[in-house]
């Protein structure tokens, strides 16, 4: 798009008073018409370049940005010269800008998925799924294809956040890690995500169940390794599966029956007066 499509059309469009000598009407038109392009100009680069970083583009984003704009100058000033006395004219100015609007929503969105495509760069402060699998991209053994559509899903998500009313993170994370990654590598990213938080819980478990008297007779590191295996194999199940009960092979060596310790801490919570919170590190939600 060349500037010269739009002096045509302002040129046409400017109508001069009658009475003004020649010289002094082509003054004013070229100087009118001067200005008028350095606006469209301004106003189209600001747009542009304010896109372009908006939506991470490159620089042919913005110079196809800057020329749809210039082009929508030209198509309004055209209409305003040719239907100034016209009561179409509210009609063909909302076509045009509905038809430029329409194009770049398109365009834009485009871009976008190109933007984020192209993104490699997490977020430190990123603790989605997406940005951990890609962490762990070694000890899961991800291929490119998988890599990009998990940088791509982690720099969506604060978007979906932030657009979408009632958007769930996790349904959404169960949904595309369950496209992109194998069964093994979804259970083992999912081990890892679990890991801390089981071993913390079995250690509170059994401190706990030494205040309270129960602990005599039991072996502390056989016990905190059922409470472990067993914790972590319902966390990772309940996170893989939500609320549909069906774990694949992969999971079911993960699955325990629950310790004997933990049956006897709940029973002596229930039944006997409880541990004061501060003395207590067992209290996870899920």
């Amino acid at each position: 798009m060349k500037k010269s499509y739009l002096i045509i059309f302002l040129t046409s469009m400017i109508i001069l008073p009658s009475g003004i000598k020649a010289q002094q009407a082509n003054d004013f038109k070229a100087q009118h018409l001067k200005q008028t392009i350095a606006d469209a100009e301004t106003e189209a680069k600001i747009r542009a370049a304010f896109m372009r970083k908006k939506y991470n583009g490159d620089a042919a984003m913005e110079k196809s940005l800057y020329i749809m704009y210039m082009k929508q100058k030209a198509d309004i000033a055209n209409v305003i010269g040719k239907y100034s006395k016209s009561p179409e004219l509210t009609a063909k100015l909302t076509a045009i800008i509905a038809k430029t609007d329409s194009i770049s929503e398109v365009f834009l969105n485009a871009a976008k998925v190109k933007g984020l495509a192209n993104h490699k760069v997490l977020r430190p402060d990123d603790i989605s799924k997406f940005a951990a699998a890609v962490r762990l991209r070694k000890e899961l053994g991800l291929n490119r294809s998988q890599i990009d559509t998990l940088m791509f899903h982690a720099n969506l998500m604060p978007e979906l956040r932030s657009t979408q009313i009632g958007f769930n993170p996790k349904e959404y994370e169960r949904k595309i890690l369950s496209k992109t990654l194998n069964d093994d590598q979804y259970s083992k990213l999912l081990v890892q995500e679990y890991r801390k938080k089981a071993a913390d819980y079995a250690k509170g478990s059994w401190k706990e169940l030494s205040e309270r008297g129960i602990a005599k007779g039991l072996d502390s590191a056989k016990t905190q390794r059922e409470i472990f295996n067993y914790n972590l194999g319902k966390w990772v199940v309940a996170d893989r599966y939500g609320n549909e009960d069906r774990p694949d092979n992969s999971l079911k060596s993960l699955q325990t029956p629950e310790p004997e310790a933990l049956k006897m801490l709940r029973t002596s919570k229930r039944y006997n007066n409880p541990v004061p919170d501060n003395k207590s590190n067992t209290n996870f939600t899920w």
